[in-house]
């Protein structure tokens, strides 16, 4: 990334599946978004803003989501430590700190869960132009806005890299209907966003709900 350019949010989040078009079906039933078939992938909105592309895997490449990180001159790839991947795209933040509050369906968080705290920071707080506030894990600020958390403890179908949560109207009722559609749950409890369930689609792939915020983060 240019020197100076601070990722202010994102642009949307990213899905790679093995099954696109089902794990578009899963999310479409769960989070009410509309999709479009799109250039290598299968976009995804809620309203006038698309809020995630699902993309198909490439052989051997492992299921999962990522942010796609706004503000950068150019689109591109970062693979951090832990082999953590992250996206970059040009143009500004439509989810985010500095973005309208998300409504139904749309990103409203990022995690880190890394098992090097210090090179985690290194890269990414380096990388992206962010601060870094330690607490029990810490949080990522951008132009002293929080962006994201990062922590070290492991969630059930978590593993290492980046998890987006999605607000929803009723995290209970969205874990049901999570199940009920063939989705692995759990329930975590999060330090900004408070009471939130981690949704593991049929098709693989990790993300977590959260209660419907006023801003990102809460």
């Amino acid at each position: 990334m240019s020197p100076g350019v601070v990722a202010r949010g994102l642009r949307r989040a990213e899905l790679i599946s093995d099954r696109p078009a089902r794990s578009a079906q899963f999310c479409r039933d769960l989070l009410g978004w509309h999709t479009e078939p799109s250039v290598g992938g299968i976009d995804c909105w809620v309203g006038a803003r698309c809020c995630a592309r699902i993309l198909a895997g490439r052989s051997g490449q492992p299921c999962g989501w990522r942010p796609v990180l706004a503000g950068a001159s150019h689109h591109g790839t970062l693979n951090g430590p832990d082999g953590t991947e992250a996206a970059l795209a040009a143009g500004r933040a439509q989810h985010g700190p500095r973005a309208p509050a998300p409504r139904a369906g749309e990103p409203c968080w990022i995690d880190l869960f890394t098992s090097d705290d210090v090179r985690a920071d290194r890269f990414w707080a380096g990388t992206l132009g962010w601060d870094v506030v330690a607490h029990p894990g810490a949080e990522y600020l951008a132009d002293g806005r929080p962006i994201s958390s990062r922590t070290a403890q492991r969630c059930p179908g978590a593993e290492r890299g980046w998890l987006c949560y999605f607000a929803v109207d009723d995290v209970p009722a969205a874990a049901d209907h999570a199940g009920g559609l063939g989705a692995d749950t759990a329930t975590r409890e999060h330090p900004v966003l408070g009471s939130t369930t981690l949704v593991t689609g049929p098709e693989g792939g990790t993300f977590g709900v959260a209660a419907l915020p006023g801003g990102w983060g809460g």
